[in-house]
């Protein structure tokens, strides 16, 4: 979460000069104090392989091609120097080489299924395919054969519709065989696939190279199968329809993807479902953009993105699946809601990890290298804190974090787990390592914070940190323990039962929260840190509190150091001599 870091700096000092005190343990924080309601979110059946009988060469009406020449027997096609038109329903085989030419498709009402067997065509100025009119059309690679569909990178009027593609249609296209397809485009214009109906694929391989878009289905794509190579300058894949809000979808499945593009990855108007997809994926912009949901169902995926890696304005909910990712700014962004219920999620480099409206793991290994937030729940854009939201501090009670299960392991360079909401723990296993700017917490939440099972450990600095709330029924200790070295182990010991848990944060801290099942009120415990040692007595479930905050009562108390539950830390002073950075931070009245 973005902060106006100098005024909350200029604040505090006020607030340490003035002599404000923050609340004390027992006032309720504002918001949200019972766990949200969340409907779990049932995984979907892949969808079935698409349906693409195999045409038989017996069956067809052959086309042959020879350079500047074309040759067909059949009344179904008419020839008029380099271009052949098909105005008859049927299956054709094409075969053979055209220098300068084009097939077209001109069979209004009726289905077209066209067989390529080692075809190379090129036009100098319009589609190599253009599907003008039909009610559906086919285009299949024979067995064992390469063919190649190119443009020279210029497309002249011809008729009514904007050729801009290799190859162009205006009906739904199905695409399949098992033989090679490699459509070029040179220059700085022109699009590889693009049907104003859908496109679907059931197999088969391609490669595609074009100055703009790879492959773009106005009304949807489906590809249930088939490997691919798309290098393009803008999007690889789009699915975009602008006039009809339920068009616009894709959906991949069973397929294996190399996409390198010069804006999004992948695009799409509605929804976007992945099922087994193997993704290896480049983007100068948005690795996947969706103005729906993004739905990851199983699968490899490898995203190295300039802007956000997955942004949905949807929901994002990833079921199952492997996936690394590189991301100049989001690594996930959801203007809804992030739900993860299983799966490996490695997040190597990002601005920030997580970022929705709200944020739901359920399940699954998470880690996040963060510059900023690791995870952060807050509406709108955590970048902007102008304008509508001129309030860092304000309690936002739609936005939480709430963590039922899993591995999660943060290293951010702000906040570790962020919410202008709440902050929720009914299990898991949480490790942060937070910022060492004192501007940053490990965790910093504006609402509540309540922890009722799981085990969490949370090392940053003082200056900021917040413990869990008094709703929580899991007991949680905040405390001080001067400067350890990253690297260096904290543990929390039961007087009776031995360690509780033990963690080597990868960056330096001077302050850590724990919580665990064993951490019971009247207990006893002895944190170890480095050098640091001391022993501490439970009296409640919740020692120490930290910062108090400015946006609303924060669960409140004093931060080790300074008044706490049983009087004050052991050793009267913190373990340096010193209080923590900026005064006790339960003594501020805000950020």
């Amino acid at each position: 979460m973005k902060r106006y870091s100098f005024i909350a700096i200029i604040i505090v000092f006020l607030l340490i000069f003035t002599g404000c005190k923050g609340p004390d343990n027992t006032t309720p924080a504002p918001g949200i104090i019972s766990l949200p309601s969340t409907t779990p979110i049932p995984p979907e059946n892949a969808p079935e392989a698409i349906s693409n009988e195999a045409i038989r060469e017996s069956d067809c009406t052959v086309i042959s091609l020879d350079g500047n020449s074309i040759s067909c027997e059949s009344n179904a096609v008419t020839v008029s120097g380099t271009s052949a038109t098909i105005i008859s329903g049927g299956d054709y085989l094409i075969s053979g080489t055209l220098d300068d030419g084009m097939i077209i498709i001109d069979a209004k009402g009726e289905a077209v299924r066209l067989l390529l067997k080692s075809v190379s065509i090129s036009n100098s100025s319009s589609a190599a395919i253009y599907i003008r009119k039909a009610d559906s059309v086919t285009i299949q690679t024979a067995a064992g054969t390469e063919n190649t569909l190119s443009n020279s990178g210029s497309y002249t009027t011809i008729d009514e519709n904007n050729i801009d593609a290799v190859v162009f249609s205006k009906s739904d296209i199905t695409l399949g065989g098992s033989g090679m397809l490699n459509i070029f485009g040179n220059g700085s214009s022109g699009h590889g696939i693009v049907s104003k109906d859908r496109v679907l694929v059931s197999g088969g391989s391609y490669s595609i190279t074009v100055p703009q878009s790879g492959i773009c289905g106005k009304d949807g794509i489906e590809i249930t199968g088939g490997t691919f190579e798309i290098d393009c300058g803008k999007t690889a894949i789009k699915a975009e329809n602008d006039d009809d809000a339920s068009l616009g979808n894709a959906v991949l499945s069973s397929c294996k993807l190399n996409l390198t593009a010069g804006n999004h990855g992948i695009y799409t108007t509605a929804s976007l479902k992945l099922f087994s997809v193997e993704l290896t994926l480049s983007a100068s912009e948005r690795g996947i953009n969706c103005d729906g949901d993004i739905t990851v169902s199983g699968g490899n995926l490898d995203i190295a993105s300039s802007d956000d890696a997955l942004h949905a304005k949807g929901n994002i909910t990833v079921h199952t699946g492997n996936m690394h990712i590189s991301s100049g700014d989001d690594a996930f962004h959801s203007d809804a809601a992030i739900t993860v219920n299983s799966g490996s999620i490695d997040i190597y480099r990002s601005h920030e990890g997580l970022e929705g409206l709200t944020v739901i793991i359920n399940g699954g290994n998470i880690d996040i290298v963060s510059d900023d937030d690791g995870i952060n729940a807050s509406g709108g854009d955590s970048s902007d804190v102008s304008g509508d939201n001129p309030d860092p501090f304000s309690v936002e009670p739609d936005a939480y974090i709430y963590i039922t299960g899993g591995m999660v392991n943060v290293d951010a360079g702000g906040d570790g787990l962020d919410t202008n909401g709440s902050i929720f723990v009914t299990g898991g296993d949480i490790r942060v390592s937070g910022s060492t700017r004192g501007a940053d917490g490990a965790i910093d939440y504006n609402g509540n914070a309540v922890i009722t099972g799981g085990t969490l450990i949370a090392a940053g600095m003082s200056e900021m940190a917040q413990n869990f709330g008094s709703a929580s029924t899991q007991g949680a200790i905040l405390i001080s323990i001067g400067n350890q070295a990253a690297g260096s182990s904290v543990t929390l010991f039961d007087k009776t039962s031995g360690e509780l848990i033990s963690w080597a944060p990868g960056k330096s801290y001077d302050c850590v929260l724990m919580s665990c099942p064993g951490i019971t009120d009247g207990s006893e415990y002895t944190v170890e840190a480095g050098s640091y040692s001391s022993s501490i007595t439970m009296n409640g479930l919740i020692y120490g509190s930290g910062f108090s905050g400015v946006g609303g009562n924060r669960p409140g108390g004093n931060m080790p150091g300074g008044n706490m539950p049983g009087g004050n830390m052991p050793g009267g002073d913190s373990p340096d001599g010193t209080p923590p950075a900026g005064g006790r931070p339960g003594d501020h009245g805000g950020r």
